[in-house]
């Protein structure tokens, strides 16, 4: 008998720390009072059971029935209650808790005005010395007991195999899995109320069933399983060194088994906050990597919005640029008739500048293709040392202004093929003559051609003795909008895209294509490299 009072204690214990944290945890929320109120009302019960259960006289023993009796009543209602709160049901449902709390009511009542229908007698049964018989009023408090316990665990399980929620599932599970264990230890106290032959061993359930609920009703981050865990295993150590603390005998055990379990408290609780520690270390981790991501995915957005502004914006431009450029053209021409020589130099002005926009223009188009995923390649074989003297031929009068020496170097009776699309290739080729020419204030630029035979590639090098560039300046060479330094000071009006689109387009050749410099002031080195035909 010693055994189910010091149960009894256990689990009034229990419930008072759990009640309190749950309570303490949220005290305006009224899932977390309920769930308060039915923790106490369990305390209630347990603390009278163990005082039963130690009691020396029938009127000590009687006195303590009643009132475990009273802190038992109100247990299913307030449990049916909390359940129907915490799963957001419908009115209809929220009645019912009602209804169980009126049955309660009539047995409170029996029990306080006809307390011979609630408990018939008190006596002797098996190793129990006073041991309540139930009365008619008592099978409506059994009644409420399995209709409010069953009902729930149908709304829970319905809730747990329909929700998507991850938290809220775990949630359920953990309501389920209390119902399940602690209400099922607990009904082992009717059978001998009826002269059944099965003793309420359990007992000891009803706080294993008040930590799957407490750990439910604090919503935090306790559906972690590892903390779980953690917290879980901890609490029934410290139980049941306690309830071993409780049935010592000897003050040497008392001793032992004290000191024990004070150890235990001390090393659980640093064991479970450094739990805690790492895993709210993991969860902030998981937040910033979430928001990272919900930052990528607008800064995608925003690029693919701006793309697609650079695209329509550029479209606009083209049209009046063209106008422009086309009507110098037949001013020029003396299309409209014969213009003064003042005013000749100006209009060829005009057509060069309008010229230069519509290739910016036609730049960041390119841009917003390849971003958009919208370039279009035709790939033909294509003899790149007859493209590259014509595109030669097309910068020379721009070399004759500045005086520079170009070479072009390359093997004159065999032409070198590469599979390309020969209006992009031609770009890259121009883009890159035209940034040495651009880049090279004076001395000499050489463009050679040549044939690797065992790559079977196609070797483009342009080498000028320009600028240069740094060489913290060599993995940005190619970027979007990516200008060196001092390239600023020779040429102020290059937009920055021709090297990267010079670098998508042999991407898309499966080619590549590098810059090397000795430094600042030491000239420029561009290579490109194709498969050859």
């Amino acid at each position: 008998m010693e055994i189910f009072a010091v149960f009894g204690l256990i689990n009034g214990i229990v419930a008072l720390i759990i009640g309190a944290f749950v309570f303490l945890k949220n005290r305006h929320s009224f899932e977390n009072q309920l769930f308060t109120l039915f923790s106490v009302s369990i305390a209630v019960w347990s603390l009278s059971y163990w005082r039963w259960l130690s009691a020396d006289t029938l009127s000590d023993a009687l006195f303590w029935i009643k009132f475990f009796t009273v802190g038992s009543i109100f247990i299913p209602p307030l449990y049916f209650h909390w359940i129907v709160r915490l799963l957001e049901l419908e009115k209809l449902w929220r009645y019912l808790s009602y209804f169980f709390y009126f049955f309660s009511a009539i047995v409170l009542g029996s029990l306080a005005l006809f307390p011979e229908s609630v408990i018939t007698a008190v006596g002797a049964k098996s190793f129990f010395l006073h041991w309540p018989e139930a009365g008619a009023t008592y099978a409506t408090y059994i009644a409420t007991y399995v209709a409010s316990v069953l009902v729930s665990t149908i709304f829970l399980f319905n809730k747990y195999f329909t929700i998507v929620d991850k938290t809220r599932k775990s949630q359920y599970l953990f309501l389920l899995w209390g119902s399940i264990i602690g209400f099922g230890g607990g009904a082992t106290n009717f059978f001998l109320w009826y002269n059944i032959p099965i003793y309420p061993y359990g007992n000891f359930l009803v706080s294993v069933g008040l930590l799957f609920w407490g750990y439910a009703a604090a919503r935090y981050s306790l559906f972690n399983a590892k903390i779980i865990t953690t917290e879980f295993f901890t609490f029934i150590l410290w139980i049941f060194i306690f309830t071993r603390f409780l049935l010592s005998e000897t003050l040497r055990d008392w001793m032992i088994t004290g000191i024990t379990f004070t150890a235990t408290v001390v090393f659980g609780i640093f064991l479970i906050r450094s739990v805690h520690g790492e895993v709210s270390a993991r969860e902030r981790t998981e937040l910033l990597a979430k928001d990272l991501k919900k930052a990528n995915e607008r800064l995608k957005l925003l690029d693919e919005q701006k793309s697609e502004f650079v695209s329509i914006a550029s479209h606009q431009l083209r049209s009046p640029l063209t106008a422009i450029k086309g009507y110098a053209s037949l001013l020029l021409e003396g299309s409209y008739g014969k213009i003064s020589e003042k005013i000749i130099d100006p209009i060829r002005k005009i057509s060069t500048s309008s010229q230069n926009l519509i290739n910016v223009v036609e730049d960041f188009l390119n841009v917003a293709r390849i971003e958009q995923g919208r370039m279009e390649y035709h790939f033909v074989p294509v003899g790149i040392k007859v493209l590259t003297r014509k595109i030669i031929d097309e910068l020379r009068p721009n070399m004759d202004e500045t005086k520079l020496s170009l070479v072009f170097k390359a093997d004159h009776e065999k032409e070198n093929y590469v599979q390309a699309d020969e209006g992009k290739i031609r770009q890259v080729i121009l883009n890159v003559i035209d940034n040495a020419i651009k880049f090279t204030p004076k001395g000499d630029i050489i463009v050679s051609i040549s044939k690797n035979k065992e790559r079977n590639t196609v070797l483009f090098v342009v080498q000028d003795t320009g600028v240069g560039f740094a060489e913290k300046f060599k993995d940005e060479m190619f970027g979007k909008f990516n200008r060196a330094d001092n390239s600023g000071k020779i040429h102020t009006n290059g937009s920055g895209i021709g090297l990267y689109l010079a670098q998508e387009i042999v991407k898309a050749h499966k080619g590549r294509i590098w810059a090397e410099s000795a430094g600042e002031g030491k000239g420029t080195t561009v290579y490109m490299e194709l498969p050859g035909v």
